[in-house]
């Protein structure tokens, strides 16, 4: 745990400070819409890898549905998560994602509202509720957490950052504190003009109360490359994304490897 408490707040100091350097904001992110991370987390929000952002996957639209699929590998077997994203008016994503294991299911289903749009910044609110192990003794949790993104630096390097803060509800009605932070920055620009990024996050939450392939109640950090969405006609889309996860838990690292597919319907 200490090492988790130094290295966010090492992260927290250095690795948030405005970036101001380049020409356009265009220019400087590589992206179509540098508000927007355009990427989802493991369980389906708009975001890094475990921490979700306050962006949506499609600013521009008042209706967009994403569906994906997410592969975890770990030591005791494989992990299939497949989600469906809808985002609305704009400002909210609702989010329903399953996570099926080997002996058992869990459910999540989320929404999130971005409720604050200034200059570079953004800020949500989002609600994640779960049933777990489905087929077994089943258990509920609720999640609720704040998030806010902006356009900062990641060693040196310019990103897309996201800061949440939030807590967990148990069923005994037990509650934990959760915090995490998350980085999306170009991988090689010079050579990838911004279509690869590089993504990272940090924290003691994961993207539900009984995550596959991790065990965020030590502290985890994930780190992954996120191809940024490709066009296949004016409204259709896809990405891909390959992440580490727990890297610096011997027994619980693993390998997630997921892609998305995004669709407008206005």
């Amino acid at each position: 745990m200490k090492r988790f408490v130094l290295a966010a707040a090492v992260l927290v100091m250095f690795g948030t400070a405005p970036y101001t350097a380049g020409n356009s904001v265009l220019q400087r992110f590589g992206v179509s819409n540098p508000q927007s991370i355009e990427g989802s987390s493991l369980g389906g929000f708009t975001g890094h890898i475990a921490t979700p952002s306050a962006g949506l996957f499609w600013d521009e639209s008042d209706f967009a549905i994403s569906t994906g699929y997410t592969l975890i590998a770990e030591r005791d077997g494989l992990s299939h998560i497949p989600y469906m994203n809808f985002g609305l008016f704009r400002r909210l994503e609702i989010t329903a994602a399953m996570d099926a294991k080997d002996s058992s299911q869990d459910v999540l289903i989320g929404a999130k509202w971005r409720f604050l749009e200034s200059g570079t910044t953004q800020a949500a609110a989002g609600v994640l509720g779960q049933i777990q192990e489905i087929g077994g003794t089943p258990g509920y949790g609720l999640q609720l957490f704040a998030v806010s993104t902006f356009q900062g630096a990641f060693l040196n390097q310019k990103a897309i950052t996201s800061v949440l803060i939030g807590y967990t509800f148990r069923k005994n009605m037990t509650t934990d504190i959760d915090f995490s932070v998350g980085f999306d920055t170009p991988l090689l620009p010079s050579l990838f003009d911004g279509h690869v990024r590089f993504v990272f996050d940090i924290g003691n939450v994961s993207y539900s109360m009984n995550p596959s392939g991790n065990d965020p109640h030590r502290g985890i950090v994930n780190a992954g490359i996120r191809l940024n969405p490709i066009q296949l006609a004016r409204s259709l889309r896809f990405t891909l994304n390959m992440y580490g996860l727990d890297l610096l838990d011997g027994k619980d690292r693993s390998f997630g490897a997921g892609l998305a597919l995004q669709m407008d319907l206005n």
